[in-house]
């Protein structure tokens, strides 16, 4: 399980790097994300949850992220696309793939391939609302 981790790391990390090298003009600087409330699409099922974009590459994010709940802590790495442009009443439709490290109340640390898509509408530069839907997806170990 650990060699599959790392190996996912490794190609993340080369693609990282080899896209930031080729598209250097249309990066942006990092942005910095901070949820609150149930089901985040960057954080999953947390209820605070805080995310860093690393690269903004044509309006698709690549993001780490922590985030904290009752009974979980998470840490996320994942990327964010967008899909539609002005979609109904919202600014943006985007779907997310991300890969979550989940320690709970038990001595076990889960790792949780997860999918989101939904709905982002801007109130302000400080107030986001999102609607989606979320698929978490519970992986066990073969020990």
């Amino acid at each position: 399980m650990i060699k599959r981790i790392l190996f996912l790391g490794v190609i993340s990390f080369g693609v990282a790097q080899e896209v930031s090298l080729e598209k250097e003009k249309a990066l942006e600087q990092p942005k910095n994300y901070l949820s609150r409330g149930l089901f985040d699409h960057k954080t999953g099922i947390t209820f605070i949850g805080y995310s860093r974009t690393l690269l903004n590459i044509k309006q698709h994010e690549l993001f780490i992220g922590l985030g904290t709940g009752f009974i979980a802590n998470i840490f996320s790495v994942g990327v964010k696309f967008k899909l539609i442009d002005r979609p109904f009443i919202f600014d943006k439709g985007y779907g997310v793939v991300s890969l979550y490290r989940a320690a709970g109340m038990g001595k076990n640390i889960l790792t949780l391939p997860s999918g989101s898509l939904g709905f982002q509408k801007n109130f302000s530069n400080n107030s986001i609302l999102n609607i989606g839907f979320n698929i978490t997806i519970r992986t066990y170990s073969d020990d």
